[in-house]
């Protein structure tokens, strides 16, 4: 989750862990479904929501395994110049976490 105020400006949030696509790191990708009325509120972005990209480009990949994110970020997604506002106070994790890979 993320708390944040905004503008009517789409944004996407962008975690990166060790995956791969043809030995090139990619990132996975969600977007940030703000109300942009430019109030302070929490977005809630779950990770099966995130899709993996290479470059701006959807790729195959194994689903986001959240205990493996070692960057988080956030881009600008509307392929628009200009100005923005995008202000955030936090960035969290809500719930239990599990591993998707099966103990050694």
């Amino acid at each position: 989750m993320i708390r944040l105020r905004s503008d009517t400006r789409t944004y996407r949030m962008m975690t990166q862990t060790d995956a791969t696509f043809y030995g090139r790191r990619i990132s996975y990708q969600a977007v940030l479904n703000t109300s942009g009325t430019g109030e302070w509120e929490t977005v809630h972005v779950p990770f099966d929501t995130f899709t993996p990209s290479f470059r701006g480009r959807r790729v195959p990949a194994d689903p986001l395994d959240p205990l493996k994110i070692n960057q988080i970020g956030l881009i600008i997604n509307d392929g628009l110049d200009g100005p923005f506002k995008l202000e955030v106070a936090s960035i969290g994790i809500a719930g239990v976490l599990k591993s998707t890979t099966p103990e050694s």
